[in-house]
């Protein structure tokens, strides 16, 4: 959770680059991004079906920390 309260709250741009898969926590940050540059070859996945219950809520509380879902 601190992870991404610092990223959210970095004081200069954040760019990221995905060239390849994103998966997960790896698919999460790249939301944190101001700036966001993939290949062809980019992919997000993030693997609901394998969480639980309250890893959703992590999910969906980290989401709502990055600005990417309302709360």
């Amino acid at each position: 959770d601190r992870a991404f309260e610092v990223l959210s709250n970095f004081p200069k741009p954040l760019i990221g680059a995905v060239n390849g898969y994103a998966v997960g926590i790896g698919c999460i940050v790249t939301f944190c991004c101001d700036l966001l540059v993939a290949s062809d070859r980019a992919e997000w996945r993030l693997p609901m079906c394998a969480m639980t219950p309250a890893n959703r809520e992590k999910l969906r509380q980290a989401l709502v920390q990055a600005g990417v879902l309302k709360a």
